[in-house]
């Protein structure tokens, strides 16, 4: 232990990360409120940009976000927060943790929001009389403004449905993913599974699976990922050449009591061919040029990971620390094209 505190500044680094915890904790609390107001506000464009930016922060690896900001944005873009370089790397430290646990903060501030029933949230039919002024009349007399009183059900719906692979050949095992909101009044019951149904053509396409392993309790506002697990044919769908249809149906036998019965169901084509020609420089295969391709590249020219082919932009028969660069390049916008 003696050798290890001498050897090394343990304190120093203890003290380090007490800063970073405290400072983007901070930061995180502030952008995250911002965003939760962004994301509850009645301006349709604020609420798309609030959800754009969770999405995107929250399902971004938080390594991949940290290396963006010290190397991708100070290192090669130039923005720099301080001449010196430790003082430089731990401000984007910074910067990176806040904007990433900002998404998550953002969504619990929403989920406490959207907790409050709609009764008591409706304070627009508050008046203020100023002292002197006349007591307001009422537009019809005797009437009482009254308020609709929410439902104190939950109500599931489905936004969005995918499948992996992406692009299905025939033939291939497709594994199917519906994400599940609960837009009602009231959280889903605990215990109880939250069911969801796939289907392909209405069954002309292949038999249906099902997920049916969620069984925790959504609150109002929160939603969630399943994925098929079972089906009397598997729990995946054997993908047939052409267009189908895919159906998911949230709570399809019913076991939950909703405030609406009849919007559990999303449709989506899926389109099963011959897979698409690769992308120059997707070196991940997930479809497109990101920083994860310039950290594999850079892993091939240190001989982490076996160069391919594909990974020699230069055409010198090898993978060095040039491709790298063209690569990067490329993904900065820096260069049209590989």
């Amino acid at each position: 232990m003696g050798e290890l505190l001498k050897n090394y500044d343990v304190w120093g680094a203890i003290w380090t990360t007490i800063q970073l915890a405290v400072l983007s904790a901070i930061g995180a609390t502030v952008i995250g409120t911002i965003v939760a107001i962004m994301r509850v506000s009645p301006v349709a464009v604020l609420r798309g940009l609030g959800t754009s930016y969770v999405n995107i922060f929250r399902n971004t690896p938080l390594t991949v976000l940290l290396t963006l900001c010290v190397l991708g944005l100070s290192l090669l873009v130039g923005l720099q927060l301080s001449q010196d370089l430790s003082k430089d790397a731990f401000r984007w430290a910074v910067v990176g943790l806040s904007a990433y646990h900002a998404a998550f903060v953002c969504e619990a501030i929403r989920s406490g929001v959207n907790t409050v029933p709609a009764g008591q949230a409706v304070l627009q039919n508050v008046k203020v009389v100023s002292a002197g002024s006349p007591a307001p009349t009422p537009t019809v007399p005797g009437s009482t403004p009254t308020t609709p009183a929410p439902s104190g059900r939950p109500d599931l719906v489905v936004t969005d449905i995918s499948w992996s692979p992406a692009n299905p050949a025939p033939g291939s095992a497709v594994t199917l993913k519906a994400t599940i909101k609960n837009q009602g009044d009231a959280p889903t019951p605990a215990g109880v599974k939250h069911g969801v149904l796939f289907t392909f053509d209405d069954g002309a396409a292949g038999s249906g699976i099902w997920s049916d392993a969620h069984s925790t309790s959504i609150a109002p506002g929160a939603w969630v990922t399943v994925t098929a697990n079972g089906g009397s044919a598997g729990s995946t769908w054997k993908a047939i050449a052409g267009t189908h249809t895919v159906k998911a149906h949230v709570d399809d036998v019913n076991r939950i009591a909703e405030e609406n019965e009849n919007n559990n169901v999303m449709a989506k084509e899926i389109i099963v061919g011959t897979s698409p020609a690769p992308t120059r420089g997707d070196l991940n295969g997930d479809g497109s040029v990101d920083w994860i391709d310039v950290i594999v590249a850079a892993d091939m020219a240190q001989g982490k990971v076996t160069p391919a082919t594909a990974a020699d932009f230069d055409g010198n028969g090898t993978v060095d620390w040039k491709d790298v660069a063209l690569l990067a390049d490329f993904f900065f916008g820096r260069t049209a094209s590989l």
